[in-house]
């Protein structure tokens, strides 16, 4: 038999190795070599376009372990993510924590998103809408104004229009008034005219600018009337306030009937005009239309007729009102002050007390310690005030010291009334200090006449002379 080849002796080979796998990335990795700041913006925006939130979640997590998400071009993605996916609480948490702010203009500039209007348009809704306003306005003037997106939603131009109105800033509302003008934004755009209509009716220069555009809206809802009627009420033109609900009343334009605001609107606008007739009017037309239930309604009634001499009609209000809140305790509690009545007024305080569900505040103290003063009652101011500092835990303001002050100083006791101006000059220091505080860490406090303790030598002596 012929022997066999020397390479048959031999025993096979063994198998090659499997080709290594691709390592995953770890936070050792640089970000590039598996994900981009362009790559994870896309799609964050992606995921905010179709309300993914479960995905953009992910990616926020794998852009976190990478260091990513302290790129300013992926920290405003996953903002826009959590604020259109319904998750403001993240959103602001994230904004919070932004290390840059102003870089969300830069960042959709470099990322080639100058001409996406949601992207912009979701940034300046939600700053705004914060109350971030220079970051909105910079934006809007950046993107939109300079051409770089032209179309925002009505939600966003909104909330950009009442920051400035809240803030006063009047010359960046004008501009916003003309550019949307310019652009077509304002007819019809209810939303947009009653933003511009509230705007223009903050200032007594600029309330016929309001009333022109009110009689131009070609579709007027409730809300377009009672920020109308407020407008003239806070600039005091009264009785266009009063010509515009009798207006409303009578053509019933649309439909559009008035509502709790109107009325209350209506009632300030008669507490101007110390007018009990026009009251009694507005009341009647609350009971008619189902209003008078209104907690709101009944307590700016119960006031209202106090200060107008009117005490019976304040009692009967407060025992008709279904729904009581302390608003409505307070204002009873006042108006049987400024009637001299601190009995009556100490028995609503005491109901108030056993309600299972309402606290008396500083409001209600005050009103209390107001009643105790008028009637001379120095034995329930001071259980009053012991109450209001050791079971409730309120700390008294300047009004409760003035009103023990008074109190202490009309009964006679002058030493006891000293006594309370000291506690009083300690109370104020702290809070000096505190606001003091506050305005080297903030800037901007006013502190006033705080520590003109000067002249309070002179005060006593004035005060004391008075007396005698």
């Amino acid at each position: 038999m012929l022997p066999l080849p020397l390479h048959l002796h031999q025993p096979p080979p063994p198998p090659l190795p499997p080709p290594p796998l691709p390592s995953k990335p770890t936070t050792t990795d640089p970000p590039h070599l598996f994900l981009d700041s362009s790559l994870c913006v896309r799609a964050l925006h992606s995921c905010a376009a179709s309300g993914d939130l479960r995905l953009g979640s992910s990616i926020h997590g794998g852009a976190s372990k990478t260091g990513l998400s302290s790129n300013p071009f992926v920290s405003n993605s996953l903002l826009i993510l959590y604020w259109r996916c319904g998750r403001p609480t993240d959103a602001s948490r994230l904004f919070d924590h932004m290390p840059e702010r102003d870089a969300a203009g830069e960042s959709c500039t470099k990322l080639g998103l100058g001409g996406d209007e949601s992207v912009a348009s979701s940034l300046v809704e939600m700053y705004a809408k914060n109350g971030f306003i220079d970051e909105a306005v910079r934006i809007f003037v950046r993107f939109c104004m300079a051409g770089g997106c032209v179309d925002l939603d009505v939600e966003a131009m909104a909330a950009l229009i009442h920051c400035c109105t809240r803030l006063g800033i009047r010359k960046i509302g004008e501009g916003l008034h003309g550019y949307l003008l310019k652009h077509g934004f304002l007819f019809p755009c209810l939303v947009l005219e009653n933003s511009l209509l509230d705007m223009c009716g903050k200032e007594e220069q600029s309330i016929e600018s309001a009333r022109r555009l009110f009689c131009t809206m070609r579709d007027r809802d409730i809300a377009s009337w009672n920020t109308m009627i407020s407008c003239f009420i806070k600039n005091a033109r009264i009785d266009d306030a009063l010509g515009l609900l009798t207006e409303l009343h009578s053509n019933g334009e649309g439909g559009v009937t008035p509502d709790v605001v109107t009325i209350l609107s209506s009632l300030q606008a008669c507490s101007h005009l110390a007018s009990l007739r026009l009251v009694q009017i507005l009341h009647g037309y609350a009971i008619r239309s189902g209003f008078e239930r209104d907690v709101f309604i009944g307590n700016a009634l119960i006031d209202f007729y106090a200060k107008s001499g009117d005490i019976t009609s304040s009692l009967r209000v407060f025992e008709h009102t279904p729904f009581r809140d302390v608003g409505s305790c307070n204002s009873m509690i006042t108006a049987h002050a400024i009637h001299g009545d601190a009995i009556s007024a100490l028995l609503v305080f005491e109901e108030l007390k056993r309600l299972p569900d309402l606290h008396p505040n500083s409001i209600t103290f005050l009103s209390v310690l107001s009643a105790c003063a008028r009637s001379g009652m120095v034995g329930e101011g001071f259980k009053g005030f012991k109450s209001m500092t050791e079971d409730h835990r309120i700390v008294p303001g300047t009004e409760h010291f003035t009103c023990m002050v008074d109190l202490l100083g009309k009964s006679g006791h002058l030493k006891v009334a000293e006594d309370f101006i000291g506690k009083w000059e300690r109370a104020v220091e702290v809070r000096a200090e505190m606001k003091k505080g506050e305005a080297e860490e903030g800037g901007g406090v006013e502190l006033g006449g705080v520590g003109r303790w000067g002249e309070l030598p002179v005060c006593r002596r004035r005060y004391e002379t008075s007396q005698e």
